[in-house]
Parts: structure tokens; sequence; C-alpha cells
């Protein structure tokens, strides 16, 4: 299995907010990205794939093309798509 498997795999199966994952991996990550930490390339792909799933279950008006942030590949250009999705009224934190 690839680690991006592996890490859609975790999302699908925790709580739609990350606050509620019981495991207590989505808060470190979590966590590390608000405090602008680094995020390995795991912690990364986790996010993005909580994020999509995010919006799935939580937003009713979904931005064009969210699912494009599974190519993001920096903590920067996350930063950016979380604005985006702010402008929508959709807060994945």
């Amino acid at each position: 299995m690839t680690k991006k498997q592996e890490c859609k795999k975790g999302v699908s199966e925790m709580a739609v907010f990350w606050m509620n994952e019981a495991s207590g991996q989505m808060k470190e990550i979590v966590m590390k990205f608000i405090r602008s930490e680094k995020l390995d390339e795991a912690q990364l792909e986790t996010l993005k794939w909580y994020m999509i799933q995010w919006i799935e279950k939580a937003a009713f008006h979904r931005p064009i093309g969210y699912r494009d942030i599974i190519n993001v590949s920096t903590q920067e250009e996350l930063s950016k798509y979380v604005g985006v999705l702010l402008d929508y009224g959709i807060d994945p934190f």
C-alpha cells in the first residue's frame, strides 16, 4: 500500500471533524499546521485528505475543483487554499 493510500484509508475511517478523531493523529497534524511547523510528507497528505472529506461532508457550497487540493505539494500552497475555503465560508479547522 502506498503512503497516499494509507493516508486516504486513515482519513476515511476518522470522524468528520479533526478534534473528534480518536487516535489524536489529526490533532497533532492540525496544530503543527496552525503553528506553521513543518509537516512531513505523510502528515501533509493526511491533512489534504482530511480537508477533502471535510469539504465533502460539511460544506453546502463547494469550491469548483476543490478535489485539486490533493495536488498541493507544500504547506504554503495549502495555507493559500485554506484562505479560499474561508472565502466560501468553509473552516476546516
